[in-house]
């Protein structure tokens, strides 16, 4: 097997670089759009996807549902088109921000874990460490959030800061 030449050396990196600078703008993109979503995702729009029906998710929890993820998600960003996929795990990922800056404000808050699937429903978990901890009404008799008490010592992990 021969050695590339210079040349072809030169085009393999150009190429790898143009692959590398590609993903770059794509994660930036997909940035932008979680950002710019998960401020605006009013408590109504957060009541409506939190309380959607398993059979409207995927088997990781998603919603599912392209109407509904496009009424959130743009379908073009920055003239690039926004998949069905793609779009599910910027909601996905809003969402997720939405539900912890509402959360931190909350006194007696302590953290967020997930379960897999409880009677079909993805679980959020929000876990509090005092007896003043008042579920937000927006997530209030919302199937797929679950609150539990905080059984680790305060210094086993560490807060989520938006």
């Amino acid at each position: 097997m021969s050695q590339p030449t210079g040349d072809e050396t030169r085009r393999r990196l150009e190429k790898g670089k143009k692959c590398l600078q590609g993903k770059r703008d794509q994660d930036r993109r997909f940035r932008e759009l979680v950002n710019s979503l998960k401020s605006s995702l009013s408590d109504s729009d957060l009541r409506d996807i939190l309380s959607r029906p398993p059979e409207e998710r995927d088997e990781y929890g998603q919603i599912n549902n392209p109407d509904l993820i496009f009424q959130f998600v743009a379908r073009k960003h920055q003239g690039h088109a926004v998949e069905h996929d793609e779009a599910k795990e910027i909601l996905d990922h809003a969402v997720d921000y939405a539900i912890r800056l509402r959360l931190l404000d909350t006194n007696g808050f302590s953290r967020i874990t997930y379960r897999c699937q409880q009677n079909g429903w993805k679980c959020v978990v929000s876990h509090w460490r005092t007896q003043e901890f008042i579920l937000p009404e927006v997530f209030q008799n919302i199937p797929m959030i679950v609150v539990e008490e905080d059984s680790r010592e305060p210094s086993d992990g560490f807060r989520f800061e938006g």
